[in-house]
This record gives C-alpha cells, sequence and structure tokens, in this order.
C-alpha cells in the first residue's frame, strides 16, 4: 500500500511539473494562432548548435526585396555573415539594396532623429521580412560612433540600422590596404531609385560601384560618414542623394533559416 501511495504522489507532481512547463511555453511564446507562428515556437524551441552551421564571412540568404529596375520583383536578399555569438548572427546586406538620404530634412548628422532610420524600421523592415522573419530579428541597442569627434546619441535600440564607423572597422579593417573589402554594388532597383553608379575601369565584367551611409556623424554639421566608392571613408552632407543603403541586422538562429 506504501508503495502503491508513494507511485500515486509522484504520478501527480509529474503532472503538475508537465502541466507548468506548457504553461510557461504559453506565456514565452505570445504568438498568433497560425501556421507560420507555431512553426516559428517549434523552431526556438529545438536546441542548436551556437553556430548553427553558420560562419563569419560566408553568405546566406534572408528576406526578400526587389532587385531588378523595374520593382515588380521579390528577390531573396543576400547577406555577408559578419559576427556568430550568443546564438545570433549579425548581418550585412550584401549588396546596395535601395538609395536613400541619409536625412531628408538635412538633419544635424545624429541617427537616432535621421529619416533612413525610420525607414529602415519601418518601410524595409516591412517590406523584406514576413511576420515570422520579423520575430527572429534582435531589437539591438546601437550607438552614432562618431568619427571626428563629434557628439552622438547612444539611446537608439533599432531592428533594422546601417553599421556605425567602428563596426566597419572592425569587421572590414579601414585602411587604405583594405579599401576593396568595403566596395560594395549597386542593385538595378537601388539604381533606378537614384544610387550613384560608377563602372570601375579595372576590368569590363566588374560590377558597378556604389557609396553607401554609414550611421556615424560626419566631420561637420549636417554631414554623415560614408564608404565611398572606392572604399575610403568620406563625409557627407546629410540630405545628398545618390548614397546606398546596406542594411544590416542580427537574427536569431534557428534550425533551417537560411537557404
Amino acid at each position: 500500500m506504501k508503495s502503491a501511495g508513494r507511485l500515486c504522489l509522484l504520478t501527480a507532481l509529474i503532472m503538475t511539473v508537465l502541466m507548468s512547463v506548457s504553461a510557461r511555453a504559453g506565456r514565452d511564446c505570445p504568438l498568433p494562432d497560425s501556421k507560420s507562428a507555431v512553426g516559428l515556437c517549434e523552431k526556438i524551441a529545438q536546441p542548436v548548435p551556437e553556430d548553427a552551421g553558420v560562419r563569419a564571412g560566408e553568405y546566406v540568404f534572408f528576406g526578400r526585396y526587389p532587385q531588378t529596375a523595374s520593382g515588380d520583383d521579390d528577390t531573396p536578399v543576400e547577406w555577408l555573415v559578419l559576427e556568430v555569438r550568443d546564438g545570433k548572427a549579425l548581418l550585412l546586406s550584401r549588396y546596395g539594396l535601395d538609395s536613400q538620404k541619409f536625412d531628408r530634412a538635412a538633419g544635424s548628422g545624429s541617427w537616432i532623429y535621421c529619416s533612413v532610420r525610420t525607414w529602415l524600421n519601418e518601410t524595409f523592415f516591412e517590406k523584406a521580412f514576413t511576420p515570422e522573419e520579423q520575430r527572429l530579428i534582435v531589437p539591438t541597442a546601437v550607438d552614432d560612433s562618431p568619427v571626428w569627434n563629434t557628439p552622438g546619441q547612444t539611446d537608439a535600440q533599432d531592428h533594422v540600422f546601417l553599421l556605425s564607423y567602428a563596426e566597419a572597422d572592425r569587421y572590414f579593417g579601414i585602411s587604405y590596404e583594405n579599401r576593396d573589402r568595403l566596395r560594395t554594388a549597386p542593385t538595378d532597383y537601388a539604381k533606378a531609385a537614384g544610387a550613384y553608379s560608377l563602372v570601375p575601369i579595372r576590368g569590363a565584367g566588374d560590377p558597378d560601384e556604389a557609396w553607401w551611409w554609414l550611421r556615424s556623424p560626419g566631420k561637420e554639421a549636417k554631414t554623415a560618414a560614408a564608404v565611398n566608392t572606392d572604399g575610403t571613408i568620406r563625409s557627407v552632407p546629410t540630405h545628398w542623394a545618390g548614397g546606398c543603403v546596406r542594411p544590416a541586422i542580427w537574427v536569431t538562429l534557428v534550425p533551417g533559416l537560411f537557404r
């Protein structure tokens, strides 16, 4: 009888624990009742290796964005993996995906108030990623990371952002010798949107080159840092047109994330 009593007690304890875990899982994943949301919960619940098979320096596909001149396509976005840590990966678009002014109002050059920050976290975020993909993009605290001792802000929290000067230096090594690593090409969609495009003289088969914005403030008031077509850094008026946007995101690594 005592053994039977202990068995009943043990069974009751196990059921209590299971019910508690199930309830906690429901609270930790408050997603809408949809197939994609359920699939995401299942993915997040699966244990994954620290790097999920992804290495810095590799290229992966995630999200979709127009890349033809007509803009009527839905092309997978190719990203360069800059860093992998703590079950997340930092991605930078391989190409200049669009063309935007740093700030349409010719503002001070502060990332906090610039129009391209709003565009990235609203227009681009909604257009490039499905709701399921959006849930995998980690809100990230970013700062201005000044280059020329200009004052910066440090309280931005964004899903999508531009690299700072310090990050560009960390991942590419800003120097004359490394300038080729910082060069990028604009998509046809970006060129149709007004991106400046330079045909290189190194070879007829080489892609066009574009200049692209960083989020750090520039040398003077109302300027921002940018990467020139030759891979060098310069200070550009925030209202200038022609600059490319290379979005950056931190994503949570889950099984089967990248195609």
